[in-house]
């Protein structure tokens, strides 16, 4: 079984304790950064899974035929009300019954699990489905590697499946 936890959260660098550090720091002019600009204030929130933002969250990769378990956070505030949506595969979850989709909501303090099966090969991606928080970075992929035994046949075809080696991370 492979599993993987994933945070769905908007940071609020505008609390970061090293603020006006990082002002000083990077800024070619920190004299003329203004904190209380809303345009300021909306460029330091982090739309972000795990904390990593436009696809920079590495490491989301199983093979054919794995069960997948997905243990989804939502935390935050008012702002942090996300719908993780998978493409390429569906999953399941239980609450009062057993449901089947392909988008959770994720509301602030709570969680799930949806479990899949991977069955389709190639590189998907996985994001919140707010517009906002696509625009903003909150959008990742996993990808579904060949099964581990490279002499298998893909299901349900007599095609022989092919290696093609993936590059580094």
């Amino acid at each position: 079984m492979v599993q993987f936890a994933l945070l769905f959260l908007v940071f609020d660098e505008n609390e970061s304790w090293y603020l006006d550090e990082n002002i000083q720091t990077y800024s070619a002019k920190p004299e003329e950064v203004n904190k209380e600009a809303e345009e300021f204030i909306e460029s330091n929130k982090m739309h972000a899974i795990n904390g990593r933002l436009f696809g920079n969250l590495h490491g989301l990769n199983m093979h054919i035929g794995d069960k997948v378990s997905w243990y989804l956070l939502g935390m935050g505030n008012e702002v942090d009300m996300h719908t993780a949506h998978f493409h390429g595969h569906s999953f399941e979850y239980k609450q009062s019954r057993t449901y089947r989709g392909d988008v959770f909501d994720l509301f602030p303090g709570t969680f799930q699990t949806v479990e899949m099966i991977a069955k389709y090969p190639g590189t998907w991606l996985l994001h919140c489905h707010v517009t906002d928080h696509i625009h903003a970075g909150m959008e990742t992929t996993y990808t579904v590697l060949p099964q581990k035994d490279s002499h298998h046949l893909f299901p349900g075809s007599a095609i022989m499946q092919m290696r093609v080696p993936l590059p580094p991370p």
